[in-house]
């Protein structure tokens, strides 16, 4: 069943003509919960689902007896078509044990999930692959980083606790009542499937650990780049700053005594030209290569074009 918003009043009827008495975590509330609990007639909670949307996995509310398995929900309209279909491709085999659906059915949202994490491991990779090889800092990687963190948060922080209440309703799985040696085997993958697919959702929260890792060490090579520059540019010009002090004080012995043109072009013209020859001649004779500063310049307008090139795509 789906529902219109989280206050659609046709949900309390609806749910008490069905019978249904337990809260309805997902529906009436739309903060994620990781409901999975055994009741006296079956089982009960929350499940994940991936629309495939661009949106963070969603959750639904399902209850389980023996005569029927009831979902409800907001959103989803995908992954429920994709899972109806993949029911009816194999109807016969789940109808011959109908405790079974349950089992299937989870696992077959969680698939849907899985599918998720995937495309975004992928992102997250290639997204990192290009940071590591920008060497200045770009907003844009920035912002698509804080946007995939975004799209993972909800479903990092809660599947853990998820998983720990899957495994404590299916310590015992004989005990849920009118299920089969067949449903608990399904139930039991799906037990293992939420594992997996928790270590999953860490391993790219430290793949994106990583990607932030790496963006600011981006920030700090930027950084280091032009203090070194501007270090290179004191070392060139803090003599001739040096010698505009010098003849810029008042001193009666030195005021109006370098009035002639020869004065001007050896102190104002020659000696500073020769000064700066001399420190840029210093510098290459320390090791100091400029080829590298022409080629940082030659990298950071390639790095706009890229970006310019990228955004037209997009």
């Amino acid at each position: 069943m789906k529902f219109a918003n989280a206050t659609d009043p046709e949900i309390a009827p609806m749910l008490a003509a069905l019978g249904i008495n337990q809260p309805i975590p997902n529906v009436t509330d739309q903060s994620p919960s990781v409901a999975f609990d055994v009741t006296k007639n079956g089982l009960s909670g929350v499940a994940w689902m991936d629309d495939q949307s661009g949106l963070p996995a969603q959750q639904l509310y399902f209850t389980w007896d023996a005569n029927r398995l009831v979902t409800m929900r907001l959103d989803g309209d995908q992954a429920i078509g994709e899972v109806q279909q993949r029911i009816m491709n194999r109807s016969d085999l789940l109808l011959s044990d109908p405790s079974t659906v349950l089992g299937v059915v989870l696992q077959m949202l969680l698939v849907g999930v899985q599918q998720g994490l995937v495309r975004l491991a992928t992102q997250v990779a290639a997204l990192d692959e290009e940071i590591l090889n920008t060497s200045n800092p770009s907003n844009d990687q920035n912002q698509q980083l804080a946007q995939l963190r975004k799209s993972l948060a909800e479903l990092a922080l809660n599947l853990p606790a998820y998983d720990v209440n899957v495994g404590s309703a299916l310590i015992d799985p004989q005990t849920i009542p009118s299920m089969t040696p067949g449903g608990i085997a399904q139930l039991q993958t799906f037990a293992s499937q939420v594992s997996g697919t928790s270590r999953f959702t860490q391993s790219i929260t430290d793949s994106m650990r990583n990607a932030v890792q790496d963006l600011q060490a981006q920030v700090a090579g930027w950084q280091s780049n032009r203090i070194n520059q501007l270090t290179i540019v004191t070392i060139i010009f803090l003599p001739i700053t040096f010698l505009t002090g010098y003849f810029g004080m008042n001193f009666n012995w030195l005021d109006d005594q370098l009035n002639s043109m020869v004065s001007y072009l050896f102190w104002g013209l020659a000696v500073p030209l020769l000064i700066v020859v001399t420190s840029i001649a210093v510098l290459i004779r320390k090791g100091f290569t400029f080829t590298g500063l022409f080629s940082k310049i030659a990298n950071r307008k390639a790095d706009r074009v890229k970006a310019k090139a990228s955004k037209e795509s997009v």
